[in-house]
């Protein structure tokens, strides 16, 4: 059933789910920010590496199931889909679980034993992403905002008492195991206050295939997404040093810390998106109304947040003040991912999604090789004009593929 909304409803709705996600996204920044106080900059620069193992891990485990729960939720059985996305997730970790305690000693110097425990952790959070994705198909934007915020008020809390006795890595993925077991009792708790609204009545059951259909390919894109968000750190780290790259992950928190405003956005639109995918002019609109709202918010929130780091950088370390003429590279990738998000969210809304890993991975190899060439060149802010060439090549590709398809579905229709 298509659903006219207001503008009243969707001002009402990103005011919801932004309190929660600005709220979680502030509470992330911060503990960044902490680390990055008090760590030397060097060790900063190899926590950077767990940080994006960690969401490597997370997107290889979840396997794209929360955007099987989103994309079917509303029209299928919710309760089974939520099941099949959790099924395929347990798999998926226990794969590759073996694949590493058998195959790997180390990577980019990370040793096996935080692999696994990234790993683990990766779990937890990929059961909770699944979970929050149902609150979103279900509207419970309290259950939401609770989860959201527990998890990264729990992770704060346990890495600041663990960074006060260790030195050692092992800190971050012990803080993120910690809070991801706790959040989950939290989830068992809420599942007994709303087990009579856990099921829909929606009798048009899902399968194995359909959760794959959607999730798979998404999931593939993710993981090369951020293996391709990966790849400027691993050649910063190789070709100049660890203190390097940890000024570049702080530049790229604070310079793409706007990208909460986006996710505000989308975890409004999406479920709308998906669900009109029936009538398209209508998603259309809302496709529109995403970019739009989105770009807007971008820029007021990138001045802000540029002004801030100018009058506060001072209290860091000496070595981030070079990180101030970084935030302007920074907030333009910004901008260009938001075109990227138009073109997926368009492609998964008409269920075209099988050639998103083959583009992600052009755009993958367009920055390895330019970031070995500007890094080269220019040093820390190759890397970032590397990442906003590739990053438009890649927008691009995917509103070409999305309007043609669009077009064509559209022509059919008629």
């Amino acid at each position: 059933m298509v659903q006219n909304i207001r503008l009243k409803t969707i001002f009402k709705g990103l005011a919801s789910y932004g309190a929660a996600e600005g709220v979680a996204k502030g509470l992330n920044i911060i503990s960044i920010l902490m680390m990055s106080y008090f760590l030397e900059v060097g060790v900063f620069g190899k926590v950077s590496l767990l940080l994006m193992f960690e969401l490597l891990f997370l997107e290889m485990v979840v396997a794209g199931q929360h955007h099987s729960v989103l994309r079917y939720g509303a029209n299928k059985n919710l309760y089974k889909i939520i099941l099949l996305g959790l099924g395929i997730s347990a798999v998926s970790f226990t794969l590759w679980a073996l694949l590493i305690a058998i195959f790997v000693d180390s990577i980019i110097s990370i040793p096996k034993s935080l692999l696994l425990l990234l790993l683990f952790a990766a779990f937890l959070q990929g059961y909770i992403q699944i979970i929050l994705a149902n609150y979103r198909v279900s509207g419970r934007i309290n259950s939401y905002a609770i989860i959201r915020i527990g998890f990264q008020l729990l992770k704060l809390s346990i890495l600041y008492i663990l960074i006060s006795f260790e030195r050692n890595l092992s800190f971050y993925p012990e803080s993120l195991i910690a809070s991801g077991i706790l959040t989950i009792l939290v989830i068992a708790a809420l599942s007994l206050v709303y087990r009579s609204t856990r099921r829909n009545n929606i009798k048009n059951d899902p399968s194995l295939a359909l959760n794959l259909k959607v999730g798979f390919p998404l999931g593939l894109h993710a993981v090369i997404g951020v293996t391709y968000t990966f790849v400027d750190r691993i050649m910063i780290g190789r070709l100049l040093d660890f203190e390097s790259l940890g000024i570049y992950q702080l530049a790229s928190t604070l310079g793409l810390s706007a990208f909460f405003f986006v996710n505000v956005v989308a975890l409004f639109f999406t479920p709308q998106i998906y669900s009109n995918s029936y009538n398209l002019s209508n998603a259309k609109k809302l496709l529109n109304s995403f970019s739009i709202i989105s770009s807007v918010g971008i820029v007021f929130i990138s001045i802000f947040v540029y002004i801030l780091a100018v009058n506060f950088i001072h209290f860091f370390d000496e070595s981030y003040k070079n990180i101030i003429p970084l935030l302007p590279l920074f907030f333009l990738v910004l901008m260009v991912q938001t075109f990227n998000l138009y073109g997926l969210y368009g492609l998964t809304m008409l269920e075209k999604v099988k050639f998103v890993p083959l583009i992600t991975i052009s755009a993958l190899l367009l920055h390895l090789l330019l970031s070995k060439i500007l890094i080269t060149w220019m040093d820390i802010k190759g890397a970032i004009i590397s990442l906003i060439i590739s990053e438009l090549v890649y927008a691009t590709s995917l509103f070409y593929l999305f309007s043609k398809e669009y077009k064509r579905k559209i022509k059919n229709v008629s």
